[in-house]
């Protein structure tokens, strides 16, 4: 072990993810601990990327996907030792830390896409829209079509689109039906 922390000290100006990947690998080899090897070392590889300056090491959770492909996990272990070259164990990082880049991507994109979903236009809009499809219908209606809105945002938001005099509001309270305003012909 006091090699390997000599080791980390003298590569210091290595790229940040060669560095952390090498350690990675050197250090499982070494196999240090009775228990959790391959978790303290996952963690320290991700410390490593951090103190190496790469930032988005904070947003990118590489050990999840490495567990996902733990059988290949091993065997690139196992094919590195045999082939005495760090480069399939290192391709194999490499590319579950893109994996997992990607997936943070994906989410992101997700969660924005949900989020602008959720703001006032985005929602008048689809809610114009349904009306355009469906001749009569209630806020009950138009709930089921957006489950993941509150009711109670929905009817304010019918009330804008009567106010602004997009829709018509027929009946009272629970027997209120909504239909588009047709436009009219100069």
């Amino acid at each position: 072990m006091d090699d390997l922390w000599l080791w980390l000290d003298d590569t210091e100006s290595v790229n940040p993810y060669l560095r952390a990947f090498a350690f990675h690998f050197i250090a499982v080899s070494i196999h240090p601990f009775a228990d959790g090897n391959g978790r303290s070392v996952r963690l320290m590889q991700h410390l490593l990327l951090l103190k190496g300056g790469e930032d988005i090491a904070k947003l990118v959770p590489s050990e999840t996907t490495i567990m996902r492909q733990r059988d290949r996990y091993y065997s690139t272990i196992r094919q590195s030792r045999t082939l005495k070259s760090l480069n399939p164990f290192l391709e194999f990082l490499a590319e579950c830390f893109a994996i997992s880049a990607q997936e943070v991507v994906t989410e992101g994109k997700q969660l924005l896409r949900k989020q602008v979903s959720r703001k006032p236009n985005s929602r008048r809009e689809k809610i114009t829209s349904y009306a355009r499809k469906t001749p009569k219908f209630s806020a009950g209606q138009l709930s089921e079509f957006m489950p993941d809105i509150p009711r109670r945002t929905l009817e304010r938001d019918l009330a804008q689109l009567v106010e602004e005099k997009l829709l018509i509001a027929s009946g009272e309270n629970k027997a209120r039906v909504y239909t588009i305003k047709s436009k009219s012909k100069k």
